[in-house]
């Protein structure tokens, strides 16, 4: 599996999760901010390090954990040095030698991780792809069991939480500039100008990190939005650490692409094919008529094929369009990366690349079997089938199975002058149907909601006004219900889609009282929106009256007037799986319906204030 993506779209504590949910290997390459980051997997457990202005020593970092003596350290790293091709990483010499415990080998390592994922939490833009044909950052800095039997894989979603909870805390602190570090107050020393941070491996010189300054702005980033629901309370210390990483080479990524799987082309057309790509890439495609359009949902495609040259090149045209992209060439991963779309509120196009006789899991039956069973999982998911020269029955009998789209492409066997024309047409026309097929959904949601805005601007009454909100979000979930905040909790006054006797009342009155950090509670507190898997014992006493949902993915609603709660539109998908909704689209309502509650009030007030 690979893919790529933006930042805004799916934040990183969610890529990573996603890898190790899937036990992927591969490197994972972050681009923020003007840096780059890098986070080597190996079945889904985080192995390996790399950022771009982190120099991050290990044996120094063991040291102030007081794993290891300062002298230990020196003495393993002159003989790390004279070991020459027999040279071990740091860590697994201390390992071996008995001056190392496994344990504080393990923390120190999570220390090193969490710096860099911390720094990426602070970048508010950005793009990340995995590379699955990389499993190492560079040769020099290569740990892998056959060089070293001391593997140490480090629990993903703990060092997540490490991270979060680092983060959150020099928020608060007001520790975190555009990173986690000021760049401008000191640079790294000579010798460690070019070291990047290898987590493993653990390289270290023995000149003295200088201390940093920092400044008192960062992003607010809740649990929410990362995906994350706890956090524990390991505290730990922070080193101050730089380094420097070049950046990646997008033009050659593209050179040797084209001269790996296209050998036959002409140095002018592999040169035409290959500035094109780079232009393609980088050139986003947003039109005139697209600004200041409302991204109702996120978008991506998920691409199956095992041609390598195919899922490069349709990576780089999503990426002109601005679509989140995933490939994979194993057809078990497509169900995991489709539901973690789905449960992000994701819309996914799913591409199924041109049929290979003969090839496992690629031929004509084996993309019908696979068609078959996704489009009845999955029904309302645009899928599009692609072919070579010569197969259109194959074409023909993929829109009979249900496919939304077929796609003809170039045959990159076929030697032909026309190839590269061929192949720009191709990936401008795959670009375009992905960006129609994945708006459609928007595209429908947006004819209502001019009407349902209007409704909500031209409400009198109080009453209708968190009414009118409620039959917004029942338009795409099974059951809906306002919650009105009082001074004990939560009463539930109107319902949709629960039952007869239910959605009959006027007002239901079930009262359930706050959980006190609980998640209703911290919506109610915070006024953030919650569309995303969730728990909480005051969900559970609801669900005492209704049967609880199939999935655990709701939503918690809040409406504000004047700054404070006064109602929750709690909303999920009873018996029925779940879908992407448009989270965003309900908080701009939400917001409009508080002002609409607000003009309400204050009418009231003025013309109480006339008699």
């Amino acid at each position: 599996m690979s893919f790529t993506g933006d930042l805004e779209h799916l934040p990183i504590v969610d890529v990573i999760q996603l890898l190790h949910s899937t036990r992927k290997s591969g490197t994972l390459t972050v681009q923020g901010n003007g840096r780059q980051s890098q986070l080597v997997f190996s079945e889904g457990y985080i192995v390996s390090a790399n950022h771009s202005n982190l120099s991050v020593r290990i044996g120094q970092i063991l040291v102030e954990l007081q794993a290891i003596t300062p002298e230990e350290r020196d003495q393993a790293l002159k003989a790390q040095a004279a070991a020459g091709t027999e040279r071990k990483p740091l860590i697994a010499m201390l390992i071996e030698s008995g001056k190392l415990s496994r344990e504080d080998a393990y923390r120190g390592l999570e220390i090193l991780i969490e710096l860099t994922i911390v720094e990426i939490l602070t970048w508010e833009s950005g793009t990340f792809t995995l590379d699955l044909d990389k499993n190492v950052i560079a040769d020099e800095y290569r740990y892998f069991p056959e060089k070293c039997q001391q593997e140490i894989n480090l629990d993903t979603q703990n060092i997540l939480m490490d991270a979060l909870r680092i983060y959150d805390e020099k928020v608060r602190d007001g520790e975190l500039s555009n990173g986690v570090f000021n760049d401008s107050e000191a640079g790294p020393s000579p010798e460690a100008e070019n070291v990047p941070l290898a987590v493993i491996v653990g390289d270290e010189d023995l000149a003295d990190t200088p201390p940093r300054a920092a400044e008192n702005t960062a992003p607010d980033i809740s649990v929410e939005d990362l995906g994350l629901d706890v956090l524990d309370n390991i505290e730990p210390k922070i080193p101050e650490v730089f380094s420097a990483l070049e950046d990646r080479d997008e033009l050659e990524e593209h050179r040797q692409a084209v001269v790996r799987h296209i050998p036959w082309l002409s140095n002018a057309d592999q040169k035409r094919l290959v500035e094109f790509l780079k232009s393609y890439g980088t050139d986003g495609a947003r039109s005139e008529e697209d600004h200041g359009h409302i991204d109702i949902q996120r978008q991506a495609v998920v691409l199956y094929s095992q041609d390598p040259f195919t899922r490069h090149t349709a990576t780089t045209a999503c990426r002109h369009t601005g679509v989140m992209s995933f490939s994979s060439e194993a057809a078990d991963d497509l169900e995991p990366i489709i539901d973690q779309s789905l449960d992000k509120n994701i819309v996914p196009v799913l591409v199924l690349d041109a049929p290979e006789p003969g090839t496992a899991g690629f031929g004509p039956g084996d993309l019908a079997t696979l068609r078959t069973g996704l489009r009845s999982k999955y029904p309302d998911i645009p899928l599009i089938q692609m072919g070579n020269p010569g197969q259109t029955m194959d074409l023909l009998q993929a829109l009979k199975d249900g496919a939304t789209g077929v796609l003809p492409k170039p045959d990159l066997g076929q030697n032909n002058d026309r190839f590269v024309d061929e192949m720009i047409l191709f990936l401008e026309a795959f670009a375009s149907l992905v960006h129609n097929l994945a708006a459609l959904p928007s595209s429908s949601m947006e004819g209502s909601l001019h009407g349902d805005f209007h409704a909500l601007q031209e409400v009198k009454d109080a009453p209708d006004v968190a009414y009118t909100l409620l039959r917004v979000v029942r338009k795409f979930f099974a059951r809906a219900m306002t919650m009105i905040v009082s001074r004990n909790g939560l009463v539930v006054e109107k319902c949709l889609g629960v039952s007869e006797d239910l959605d009959a009342k006027n007002s239901v009155g079930l009262q359930l009282a706050l959980e006190p950090g609980g998640l209703v509670e911290r919506v109610v507190r915070d006024g953030s929106v919650h569309s995303a898997r969730g728990s909480d014992p005051t969900l559970d006493k609801l669900y005492r009256t209704i049967r609880a949902p199939k999935s655990d993915k709701i939503l918690l609603l809040p409406m504000k007037v004047r700054g404070r709660v006064v109602s929750i539109t709690y909303a999920d998908f009873g018996q029925n799986e779940p879908r992407p909704v448009p989270a965003n689209l309900f908080e701009i309502m939400a917001t409009q319906a508080g002002l609409s509650l607000e003009n309400t009030l204050l009418r009231r007030q003025m013309e109480s204030s006339r008699k």
